[in-house]
């Protein structure tokens, strides 16, 4: 019978049957002398082994990694026999020699942020005996198959013994919705003849993070002055700044109006100087407020922030300043002198006493 397809570099069995027909027999011939050629010429009969079976029956195995493409190969066996009176016979097989089958997989990765390199770990094996395929020849190749325009680096990792692809360009995709990208690896058509493999894998698109920090707290505050901080919109995955398309201020729940009430001043980097009229809060002590960074500009899509910040506004510092001294003054008599009481910061006088 013909053999089976057989995948490079495993081994192949002809069998092949001698019988004497003579006069209506059927005796097997035993001690036959067997010599195997292919397409280019006899083949060594080191590359072979023959094993002889009961009733002139004979298996022919065949490393297949001594042929040097894939493809159908035409195997001639001859044979021939020292008993006097038995021709000799030559019989022919075709071997269909295939590539050795691939498997392709990978580690899952989690959301990606907008913008951001993907970052893919592959693995490439011989399906049917867990071979690692590595690529130190520089023979495996790796295909995006995914329509639009990709730039991504394929490297083989020795050590894990793994393939470590970065993507760095890819279609522009929304957030929050998964991609599929196709990736095909392949191996020069050398042996062992692997055949080459695909793999459909998803990746999501997330929101950059980011963080609104405060950097430089405000000093305690006399009523009436104003609080001045300093924050800074970072985005987290880039550990750079960001410039907010607004900055909003919260007393509780009551939003503070832009220009009377808070001001603020970009700085670069992500930073910005914050003023909070302390007049629009609740009076002395602590007040807690709440600074929100905005970006509402799509791509790259950075998330919203906030900061909570504590003000603490205290009384205003104030001097009593005698501007008149009393004159000698008889017994008995009224001491009168001047005096002014002003807010020692700011130099006015204080009427309401």
């Amino acid at each position: 019978p013909t053999p089976d397809p057989t995948f490079y570099d495993d081994n192949v069995t002809i069998t092949i049957t001698w019988t004497d027909v003579t006069n209506g027999g059927s005796d097997g011939i035993l001690g036959a002398t067997i010599v195997v050629s292919d397409n280019n010429g006899t083949i060594p009969s080191n590359e072979y082994d023959i094993r002889p079976l009961a009733g002139g029956v004979y298996e022919i195995e065949i490393d297949t990694s001594r042929f040097a493409t894939t493809g159908l190969w035409n195997i001639t066996i001859e044979m021939s026999s020292s008993d006097i009176g038995i021709q000799d016979k030559i019989r022919w097989r075709n071997l269909d020699i295939r590539e050795r089958r691939t498997i392709l997989s990978i580690e899952a990765i989690g959301k990606v942020a907008y913008g951001d390199a993907i970052g893919f770990v592959l693995y490439f094996d011989d399906l049917y005996t867990a071979t690692i395929i590595g690529n130190s020849t520089g023979d495996v190749t790796l295909e995006i198959l995914t329509p639009g325009t990709w730039v991504f680096t394929s490297t083989w990792n020795a050590v894990d013994e793994r393939y470590d692809v970065m993507i760095t360009s890819y279609p522009s995709y929304p957030i929050g919705s998964p991609f599929a990208v196709t990736f095909r690896m392949s191996y020069s058509n050398i042996a062992p003849f692997y055949g080459s493999d695909d793999l459909v894998a998803s990746f999501e698109l997330r929101e950059r993070l980011s963080l609104l920090s405060l950097e430089v707290a405000p000093n305690p505050t006399p009523y009436l002055d104003d609080a001045v901080f300093l924050v800074q919109f970072l985005d987290v995955d880039a550990d750079t700044g960001i410039n907010a398309d607004d900055i909003w201020v919260y007393f509780g729940m009551t939003q503070l109006a832009l220009g009377t009430e808070y001001t603020y001043t970009l700085l670069g980097g992500g930073y910005y100087e914050l003023t909070v009229n302390s007049t629009f809060l609740g009076g002395i002590g602590v007040n807690p407020i709440t600074v929100h960074a905005y970006w509402t500009s799509g791509a790259p899509y950075h998330n919203n922030a906030s900061a909570a910040v504590n003000i603490r506004v205290t009384t205003r510092a104030t001097i009593v300043d005698v501007t008149v001294p009393p004159s000698q003054t008889p017994f008995q008599n009224d001491i009168i002198f001047t005096f002014e009481y002003s807010d020692l910061t700011s130099g006015s006088p204080i009427t309401s006493i």
